[in-house]
């Protein structure tokens, strides 16, 4: 394989050897502690919103996280808050039910010795 010409100055890694020695880098932000600030800003009134937005001793994830609630519920717009929730605490997944039974019941209570026998005459039924 030719080596690449922004390689050469890449040391690799004994066995057993760390990538990274030193652990998670100081500030940055777990998801625990993510959906502990989402959650509490959630319970938060406007004023309290208010306050962690325009306080210079915020962190800036504090006013970002509050400034989505705050613009969501002053505009009525949920797409914001949802793509937050869904961010931290996962998509809500959609459920479809299917009302389409006809081999279904026939299929999954069958014994298999007659499985064959229930594929063959739903082949058959197929056109063409």
């Amino acid at each position: 394989m030719a080596e690449r010409p922004g390689n050469k100055n890449l040391k690799h890694f004994k066995p057993g050897q760390s990538g990274n020695p030193s652990g998670r880098r100081k500030g940055n932000i777990t998801k625990n502690e993510v959906e502990d600030l989402v959650s509490r800003c959630f319970t938060m009134t406007k004023a309290e919103l208010k306050e962690i937005i325009e306080s210079p001793k915020s962190r800036i994830i504090d006013i970002h996280v509050a400034s989505i609630i705050a613009q969501g519920i002053k505009k009525g717009d949920l797409y914001s808050l949802n793509g937050l929730l869904d961010r931290t605490i996962g998509k809500v997944k959609d459920v479809v039910e299917n009302h389409n039974h006809s081999h279904d019941d026939e299929f999954n209570s069958a014994p298999r010795g007659e499985l064959v026998d229930i594929l063959r005459r739903a082949n058959a039924k197929r056109p063409g």
